[in-house]
């Protein structure tokens, strides 16, 4: 559909998932090329098992290759048992060009016994 096209606005795109113990650069979440458009995305992040100092800000918003904004989990502490600690939403606002995909990544290696749960909705607002 052309941009622009009723059929988009103000309609919603999102994924979520759970991943236990990323890789460096893992994404947790991912639309892939949305439509063109100016979109807000909120992001809800959490922990889940046992988590280190590295999980608490491993949380990166990308468009395309670019990271936008990092997002802080606030945890139990390092060897701390997290139970769904869950942040969000954060919102941020983004032009896509229809060719480029937005992700939330980890931005380092996770703690071994640890559980990251991701969920982005992109909601287009022209």
């Amino acid at each position: 559909m052309p941009d622009g096209s009723p059929a988009y606005r103000n309609e919603s795109l999102a994924h979520g998932a759970k991943t236990a113990a990323p890789a460096i650069n893992a994404a947790l979440a991912t639309l892939t090329t949305p439509p063109a458009g100016y979109y807000r995305v909120e992001i809800w992040c959490g922990l889940s098992g046992t988590v280190g100092t590295v999980d608490a800000s491993n949380f990166e918003f990308r468009k395309g290759s670019t990271v936008m904004a990092v997002l802080a989990v606030s945890g139990n502490g390092t060897g701390a048992t997290a139970s769904n600690t869950a942040n969000g939403p954060y919102t941020l606002h983004v032009n896509l060009d229809g060719a480029t995909s937005i992700t939330v990544n980890a931005t380092a290696g996770a703690t071994a016994s640890s559980v990251y749960h991701c969920t982005m909705i992109a909601t287009r607002l022209n």
